[in-house]
């Protein structure tokens, strides 16, 4: 078989310097030497390549770290790094995050070798926890893009493996498969039992063991649940979120009294709770991320939250998910909290009409299915008001 060596090297010096929960690369500078002649013939440029593979390293960053603003350091002051750009003075950022504090930056390269359609690459350099690794898989090189957040990927899990784990819950999220999300949370956890590594701390442990227990939960492994939340609720002071997750998957089995004390006992350690899984919920929305969404949604009604705007947010994104039926439960609900207007007249149209054309889809095309039942699923809490019981 003729492999043509493409002479593809992306060289990553990372200086470890913001930390927060799942940060802990600052700033990097990427060279590549020469590219495939599959993205040459696509416009690409070596600088092209370099910029987008950083770019790419910061989308997954800031997608991770929500609304928490990691600081990187830019000629010497601090500046938001969602202001920086890639292409502006990457060697510059290096240099004085050097000059500043004496730092020596992490190395890792990724080697791109093509055999017609197909890339394959390997990664080598010194991982934050289990030290010098040499990685490598296929790819296809069929488009660009998603070539460059591949490789840019492949390099965060090197500089800030906890922060690419929780990029594979998300990205595992949207197919409902979490195989990758519990490899990748297992492999970590036991290389911190094992070897000692200054990003192995209490809270990313944590953290880890959180993400770990929600793909078990949701891939319907209940008991390798239970010991993933068991463990995280031990490290430090226990959590009302790792106590919420209790209570989803208490849901899970059936047992509503248990879960309804873990949901109470989690109000009890933050009586903002509720809200919080509403603010994931309503970011996860925005995002796209509709199946957890979804699953914070119902999270915060069992935590008690009531109001027209959960529901109706609930109902958006149930019918992004194309469950008509249920987005339709959730408007009713929305409109029961004051039925002195009509300002989900237009939503609950809309997903009755969706409903209907949907159950009239012809036999080869077969109507979407409505929503399964499934994990953190609940039935809102009725209005204190009185209200007609919505119609399923």
């Amino acid at each position: 078989m003729d492999l043509t060596l493409v002479g593809y090297t992306v060289s990553v010096f990372v200086t470890l310097l913001a930390l927060s929960t799942y940060s802990h690369w600052g700033v990097a500078e990427v060279h590549t030497y020469t590219i495939p002649p599959y993205l040459e013939e696509r416009g690409y440029t070596s600088k092209i390549v370099a910029n987008q593979v950083v770019d790419s390293m910061r989308r997954i960053q800031l997608e991770v770290s929500s609304l928490r603003e990691t600081k990187v350091v830019v000629q010497g002051q601090a500046q938001p790094i969602g202001d920086v750009a890639s292409y502006f003075g990457i060697v510059e950022l290096l240099r004085a995050t050097e000059g500043l504090l004496g730092l020596d930056p992490r190395v890792v390269a990724l080697e791109i070798t093509q055999n017609e359609d197909t890339a394959h690459w390997r990664v080598r350099g010194d991982h934050i926890v289990h030290g010098f690794t040499i990685r490598q898989g296929d790819v296809p090189l069929k488009d660009p893009d998603a070539l460059i957040d591949y490789l840019g990927l492949q390099v965060v899990s090197y500089v800030s493996p906890f922060e690419a784990l929780a990029f594979h819950f998300i990205q595992d999220s949207d197919t409902g498969k979490y195989e990758t999300t519990i490899e990748a949370a297992s492999e970590l956890l036991v290389d911190c039992k094992q070897i000692y590594s200054w990003a192995c701390t209490d809270s990313n442990i944590k953290n880890a063991y959180l993400l770990c227990g929600m793909a078990n939960l949701y891939s319907d492994r209940l008991t390798r649940a239970f010991d993933d939340f068991a463990a995280a609720n031990k490290i430090g002071a226990e959590s009302a979120l790792g106590v919420a997750f209790y209570g989803d998957a208490f849901t899970a089995l059936g047992q509503e009294d248990a879960a309804k004390r873990e949901y109470a006992k989690a109000q009890a350690l933050d009586r903002d709770i509720g809200e919080r899984f509403l603010a994931l919920a309503t970011g996860y929305a925005q995002s796209g991320k509709h199946r957890l969404a979804d699953r914070r949604f119902a999270t915060a009604a069992e935590l008690g939250l009531t109001s027209d705007t959960l529901m109706a947010g609930w109902g958006d994104t149930l019918f992004k998910l194309g469950w008509y039926e249920s987005a339709l439960e959730k408007y009713r609900y929305a409109e029961a909290f004051d039925t002195t207007t009509e300002l989900y007249a237009d939503r609950i149209d809309r997903a009755q009409k969706a409903l209907t054309d949907s159950k009239a889809a012809p036999s080869s095309k077969p109507a979407v299915p409505e929503k399964p039942a499934a994990m953190g699923e609940t039935k809102p809490v009725q209005p204190a008001e009185p209200a007609p019981a919505p119609t399923k």
